[in-house]
């Protein structure tokens, strides 16, 4: 398939694993916080060089642990 523009009918019906790309305001507008908004941002509450980084998983595996299951939460994964 060549990069032209299509209907996305047209995309779908003929693809076996169709993609879309969307942009990052998809999560928001379904109720899902983001990471970087100034008011509401996950980084406002948390700071990610404590709790999601490499350094926290090696030196606060608890903590690092500790945010991925509340993010597991917030995100329904």
């Amino acid at each position: 398939m060549s990069l032209k523009f299509m209907n996305s009918e047209c995309c779908f019906n003929e693809s076996q694993y169709p993609v879309v790309f969307t942009g990052a305001g998809m999560s928001t507008e379904a109720g899902l916080p983001d990471f970087c908004s100034p008011s509401s941002g996950l980084w406002n509450k948390f700071n990610s060089k404590e709790l999601a980084s490499i350094e926290a998983m090696k030196c606060n595996i608890s903590a690092f642990m500790d945010f991925i299951d509340f993010a597991s939460k917030v995100y329904d994964m």
